[in-house]
């Protein structure tokens, strides 16, 4: 559901579960919020079962890359094309063109592996890692704008239709 905060407020009104919120990017540039919602559920292992998801699928709704793999984690921004985008070119106003005239060329590293804390050193981040030293980090080896960081659609039926992928329906 497309809408501001008082949509999500008749989602809940109806019964549903407010899932996640999305940004969405629009030609001109403006933004629009899109509400993920759906039916709440009492046993997580049915809906499993029953629809391959249990909570959001991310592997259905990853960001594909310009190398082999899974793709990007999707994210909470998505980009809405502008009507005369093309796979070549953007229009001037599409928010994908701004996004990537703003960040300029961007490449992503290739290479990188774990490396073990100097000696006496605590890491700042919470828990434990628990690959060992010298595994190879997740790497895309791609280069572009910041867009291509971000799904992008070129109609309101194509995000719908990945919305819809995202819950499990």
């Amino acid at each position: 559901m497309f809408g501001d905060m008082s949509a999500a407020s008749r989602l809940r009104a109806h019964g549903l579960e407010l899932r996640d919120t999305i940004l969405v990017l629009l030609p001109g540039p403006e933004i629009a919020l899109a509400f993920l919602a759906r039916k709440p559920t009492t046993n997580v292992l049915a809906d499993v079962l029953n629809t391959a998801t249990g909570a959001l699928y991310i592997d259905g709704c990853r960001v594909p890359t310009q190398v082999a793999g899974k793709g990007r984690w999707p994210t909470n921004v998505v980009i809405l094309h502008a009507a005369g985008c093309s796979d070549d070119c953007c229009e001037p106003a599409c928010a994908a063109s701004i996004l990537d005239t703003q960040s300029g060329l961007l490449t992503s590293g290739v290479g990188a592996v774990f490396k073990a804390s100097s000696k006496g050193y605590r890491p700042m981040a919470l828990g434990q890692e628990s690959r060992p030293e010298g595994t190879r980090c997740i790497e895309y080896g791609d280069s572009g704008g910041a867009s291509r960081f971000y799904p992008s659609f070129r109609s309101t039926a194509d995000l719908e239709t990945w919305m819809l992928t995202l819950i499990g329906d």
